[in-house]
């Protein structure tokens, strides 16, 4: 799947902000045991963020032998495939990821963010990583965006949260359901939906936004969310993207 939108133009603030109580330090562990992560981004808003986790080595080499041990079955309609495949990896990663989210709700607290703009925060997290194709039985020398990193012959085209979390490489489907498993650790909503027409999967968060595109259930909007690429707020769906009837949700 494609990746969508234009990355930001603004520049970088060069304010010089006391990260300290983030824990943003590169931390000292055992490389021999575990993958250890530092980032720092900005969200829409400039806002900045850092961020310092670790991922064991462990944790990352069983959520791979699972996604490709999960077995897709027999299926005539794709939503349930890409459904199915996603609740597995969301089960497979949700008890991973502590560290993570631990992490993030220090920036919460200590930036006293509320709802939406912790939502933000979160997301603006995945969209500042690179994007890369994920690829199961297509080549990376037939993609016509040659410029992407690019990783191929991984089963379902797709890495699970914890592989995300621990190469940072991910597609779309990649970065939906890393986002789905982390905003229901935050009491968010979250579901994922996908298109045939467009092959792409996006978020879908049930936010306060002042963006149009949306889906209402029981009495709530669930605003549209890119993920792609950085810079997209909450109800912007890309333009060659934007027909909702195209959309099907196939994780709530």
């Amino acid at each position: 799947m494609n990746p969508e939108g234009t990355e930001s133009t603004q520049e970088e603030s060069s304010e010089v902000i006391d990260y300290s109580s983030l824990d943003c330090e590169q931390k000292q562990v055992d490389t021999q045991t575990e993958m250890d992560i530092t980032l720092s981004w900005l969200d829409y808003r400039q806002e900045e963020y850092c961020m310092s986790y670790s991922v064991l080595n462990s944790d990352y080499s069983l959520s791979r032998s699972n996604r490709n041990l999960y077995s897709e079955g027999y299926y005539t309609d794709y939503r349930q495939l890409w459904g199915e495949l996603y609740q597995e990896l969301y089960n497979d990663s949700k008890s991973k990821l502590t560290e993570v989210t631990n992490e993030l709700r220090t920036i919460q607290i200590g930036k006293q963010l509320n709802h939406a703009e912790f939502a933000n925060t979160i997301v603006s997290f995945v969209q500042d990583i690179p994007y890369s194709f994920i690829l199961g039985d297509e080549r990376c020398e037939d993609q016509e965006e040659q410029a992407f990193d690019c990783l191929e012959d991984e089963k379902f085209g797709i890495l699970s949260p914890v592989e995300f979390l621990y190469t940072l490489r991910g597609d779309c489907d990649t970065r939906t359901v890393l986002l789905y498993t982390l905003l229901r650790e935050f009491d968010y909503h979250p579901k994922i939906a996908i298109s045939n027409e467009y092959a792409h999967s996006i978020l879908l968060v049930d936010v306060i936004s002042a963006g149009s595109d949306f889906i209402s259930s029981f009495g709530v909007d669930y605003y549209f969310w890119e993920t792609t690429a950085i810079g997209w707020q909450a109800g912007i769906l890309p333009p060659h993207c934007n027909d909702i009837s195209k959309w099907d949700i196939v994780l709530n």
